[in-house]
């Protein structure tokens, strides 16, 4: 998390930027209805469609590393439920308009 921090702090200009520009595009702003819902197995899906057997591995791989790395899991976990509490949102396509409208908001990424 304090990497995450770290890396929004020399990409942004500010620490967690990223998560906050996040949150109010998609909760406050209502943003990533403009990029339309899926079922919420699309996740499940898209990923047996992508990587077949390799799930097999990271399921295994997820739960040998509980025991050391259970707060990393339970946030995961949690990342994941909420985001499909309902129907799932294009999260790349939202994030990417979040970022993009942070640059314009704040004049970077454009020559001078």
């Amino acid at each position: 998390m304090i990497l995450g921090g770290l890396l929004d702090w020399v990409t942004w200009g500010k620490p967690f930027q990223s998560t906050i520009e996040y949150l109010r595009f998609n909760l406050i702003e209502k943003g990533s209805e403009l990029w339309g819902v899926s079922s919420r197995s699309f996740y499940l899906q898209t990923m047996l469609a992508t990587n077949g057997l390799a799930l097999l591995a990271l399921v295994l791989g997820f739960l040998a590393g509980l025991a050391r790395t259970w707060p990393v899991a339970l946030l995961t976990l949690l990342f994941l439920a909420i985001h499909s509490r309902s129907r799932t949102r294009n999260y790349v396509s939202s994030i990417l308009h979040s970022r993009s409208s942070h640059l314009r908001r704040s004049g970077a990424g454009h020559p001078r």
